[in-house]
């Protein structure tokens, strides 16, 4: 009883530790992820890599590193952008780029793992997006298209206020909304592993990098991992032992993949593209891995260390970032409180179509608003823990199939 007592005091202890590291840089995260989404729309994005060229793989990377969107959420952006014109090699990009990190993942994994980690992994990201892209382009023209360019003349611009409320409501609602679940589960998992397993556990049982190599990647590649909920994890797994290498591993391969997104893009952008796409980040996340256990373990190690000796005045701002974090965690967690946000028709459903690849709030309005934009549906609400689509109003079934389908979503 008292051995328990004490693992479970330590898990507590751990898992506060680890979220008050996090929680400031979150904010600031969330903050940022939510300035990009009001100043840099997803239809400016469409317009500048909606025409074929591989210099669009480069800026379509360019744009996806910073881009706080999951290896799900990521899938109907990147259809989005190849019926806008952009070619496979730019969707391809896109697809490898922007899953793996974030404007709200790098300033937590600055805040967790240092600089050296945090400037790293975008890094990679990049580089890998810009390969994939353009391996995928070769050998392969695509006729451009126009649609983002009179989508982008359309669109009449917001005012500063309006981009304003966009910036909170987007960073600490929709994006908050869609990981908090992964930021709890994160740290909970990180704080267990530094709780129970021994110290330097990974140098004793797994003293080979091409083990922690091949361990990491068949664990992470099948699921789904956030790119921030998964933080917390690779920095205890470095505390019992595992190599910095063999955690990017798993920081790059887990949030840019999973089975649910894999069967999507094979279905949407083909079976080569998505095998190059896959090929690229298994490669990448290996390649990658050797290179910073080679030549960045040194400066990690004094970065990880110079980040977690913060004293005086900064620990009070820690300390307060954390207890917002909680509120707005708490808030966003609440039961019930979302089903109250909109308002659905007292009449039964008259369509549920099973729909195949939602994982979270951005799947979740996707699907809905897909939905919506087919003529006689007067509501339509998506549960995607039950991979249920109920449909309000009278319309033709195919067509909302076809809506669905088109955001990159399998109906069945």
């Amino acid at each position: 009883m008292q051995l328990f007592l004490n693992l479970l005091e330590r898990f507590v202890i751990e898992t506060i530790f680890l979220f008050n590291e996090m929680a400031i840089y979150l904010l600031l995260g969330f903050f940022l992820a939510g300035l990009i989404h009001a100043f840099l729309p997803s239809h400016r994005i469409e317009a500048a890599i909606g025409r074929p060229g591989m210099f669009s793989s480069l800026k379509a990377a360019l744009f996806g590193v910073p881009m706080p969107l999951c290896s799900c959420g990521v899938v109907p952006t990147a259809l989005s952008l190849k019926k806008s014109g952009a070619t496979r090699g730019a969707v391809v990009s896109f697809l490898i780029a922007t899953p793996q990190t974030g404007a709200d993942s790098i300033a937590a994994t600055w805040s967790m793992l240092g600089p050296v980690f945090a400037i790293f992994r975008p890094f990679v990201a990049f580089v890998t997006g810009t390969i994939g892209g353009a391996i995928t382009d070769l050998g392969q023209r695509t006729e451009g298209s126009t649609a983002a360019e009179d989508k982008l003349k359309a669109d009449a611009p917001k005012t500063a206020r309006e981009r304003i409320r966009l910036t909170f409501s987007y960073g600490f609602g929709q994006l908050l909304g869609d990981i908090a679940r992964w930021i709890v589960i994160g740290i909970l998992i990180g704080g267990l592993i530094t709780a129970l397993v021994p110290e330097e556990f990974f140098h004793k049982f797994v003293g080979s990098p091409v083990l922690a190599y091949g361990l990491i990647l068949l664990v992470s590649v099948p699921i789904y991992v956030c790119a921030t909920g998964s933080i917390p994890v690779a920095m205890a797994l470095i505390m019992k032992g595992l190599s910095p290498g063999a955690a990017f591993v798993f920081l790059m391969a887990g949030p840019a993949t999973n089975t649910a997104s894999l069967a999507i893009l094979w279905k949407t952008i083909g079976r080569r593209a998505t095998l190059i796409y896959l090929a690229t980040i298994i490669a990448g996340a290996v390649l990658g891995g050797v290179v910073f256990d080679a030549w960045f373990s040194v400066a990690f190690a004094k970065s990880y260390a110079a980040v977690h000796h913060a004293n005086g005045w900064f620990e009070w701002v820690k300390t307060g970032g954390s207890v917002v974090l909680a509120l707005l965690l708490v808030h966003s967690l609440w039961p019930g409180k979302k089903g109250a946000e909109c308002e659905l028709p007292e009449t039964p459903p008259s369509l549920k179509i099973t729909v195949l690849g939602m994982t979270c709030n951005h799947c979740k309005m996707t699907v809905e608003n897909a939905a919506k934009s087919v003529h006689g549906v007067t509501a339509a609400e998506a549960t995607p823990s039950e991979s249920r689509l109920k449909i309000f109003g009278q319309a033709d079934e195919k067509a909302i199939r076809k809506a669905v389908e088109n955001a990159g979503y399998t109906t069945t």
